[in-house]
């Protein structure tokens, strides 16, 4: 696209005071790049040239926009090339403040990994508003910014007001200088070092460990609640610990008829009994890391859950995990719900995603299951899909 000197200076001024005006982004400077991604400037937090779906008459189609985030208000606004408003000019379509964005995240990988969403419950029109960009990269850039943005923005911002500043009163010359008060000593900060007879220091706390697909298990998060102060042990509590007293038992004697005596049979079915719930455990944990690698969590670095589309999509294939003598015909009822299915016009349904999550639960409730064959571990499975589903519809509607 070819520029006047002349006539852009003069347009190129008259738009600047029109949009400093009305508080709208500066308008493109001539020569620039029209990339889908532009970091931050002076003026701005983010800028590119994307594309838009919006409504044309009786349908929508991609249209091209330029989208910019504003550093001042954090808003982000949706504009198109004009020729009312000059070369370089440009027309507000939308302007979309962040504190009303529900969520930010790209399109399912089904659908193209360019496309990024925002939803905006309170827009009049359409809640859920998307982008095209030209490659991935240039989309997961988008998302990261609008999120990094939002977050901050919703911290509250606590007003840390200097200390008074005083004078200290004139002292005359028999007058003693008194002592300095005590400094207070914060008994919650780690950084205390509180002088012993020995000068020992309290050593650094460990660094924190890295994230493990453990720490997205429901269950190991129940698990891991600290106990009472009542069950904690002695020693925590400043009393005395008195070590177990183990009595010895003599073995029963020997019968004397060669035949296994009663004794033994019951000693062998206590170690069955013991053995029993070790092995439960070990086959829950198993089951568990084996649902959160193959279904819950989201690839390649398995750092997040996925989201409640991919879940209900994919959760048939979480019944092929149980052994053959925990598979039930049951399982069998369960139809498959194709990702078209949450779809309008190609664009994700929350409301038809809400349904197919209501039916999977129903489907995966204890009043459901089957009287007879029903065994633990198919028990085990669908409390386990039931719980995560649970924590990702907590986590989105926070």
């Amino acid at each position: 696209m070819s520029y006047n000197s002349h006539e852009y200076g003069h347009s190129q001024s008259a738009s600047y005071h029109h949009h400093q005006e009305e508080g709208l982004p500066p308008p493109p400077m001539p020569g620039m790049s029209r990339q889908s991604f532009q970091g931050p400037t002076d003026e701005y937090l983010a800028a590119g040239y994307v594309e838009q779906w919006r409504r044309s008459k009786m349908q929508r189609i991609w249209k091209p926009v330029r989208i910019v985030l504003s550093k001042t208000d954090m808003v982000l606004w949706v504009q198109r090339e004009n020729a009312h408003y000059g070369q370089g000019g440009m027309e507000t379509l939308q302007r979309i403040p962040l504190s009303e964005v529900r969520s930010v995240g790209l399109v399912d990988e089904y659908m193209g990994e360019r496309r990024f969403t925002l939803f905006v419950p309170d827009q009049v029109d359409d809640s859920q508003v998307m982008f095209r960009c030209d490659e991935p990269a240039s989309a997961n850039k988008w998302i990261t910014t609008l999120k990094m943005v939002k977050e901050r923005r919703s911290q509250p911002r606590a007003a840390v007001a200097p200390p008074p500043q005083t004078a200290p009163p004139p002292r005359t010359k028999l007058q003693a200088t008194p002592p300095p008060p005590p400094k207070p000593v914060d008994l919650l900060s780690f950084h205390v070092v509180t002088p012993t007879p020995m000068q020992q220091q309290t050593p650094p706390p460990p660094p924190p460990r890295p994230l493990e697909a453990a720490d997205f298990d429901p269950f190991n998060a129940r698990r891991n609640i600290p106990a009472s102060p009542s069950s904690a042990p002695a020693a925590l509590r400043g009393g005395q610990v008195t070590p177990p007293q183990q009595h010895y038992r003599p073995p029963p004697p020997a019968p004397h008829n060669g035949g296994a005596s009663p004794s033994a049979w019951q000693h062998q079915q206590q170690q069955q009994q013991q053995q029993h719930p070790d092995m439960m455990m070990n086959q829950q944990a198993a089951l568990r890391q084996a649902v959160l690698n193959q279904w819950a969590l989201a690839p390649p670095h398995r750092q997040h859950l996925r989201s409640l589309d991919q879940l209900v999509t994919t959760v048939q294939t979480t019944f092929g995990i149980l052994p053959p003598q925990s598979q039930h015909a049951y399982f069998r009822q369960w139809a498959p719900v194709p990702y078209n299915d949450l779809c309008t016009h190609h664009i994700l349904d929350f409301e038809k995603i809400d349904k197919a999550v209501r039916k999977l639960k129903a489907f995966l409730h204890p009043d459901k299951w089957p009287t007879t064959g029903f065994n633990d571990e198919a028990q085990s499975l669908c409390r386990l899909l039931w719980d995560i589903l649970q924590n990702v519809q907590e986590q989105q509607a926070k």
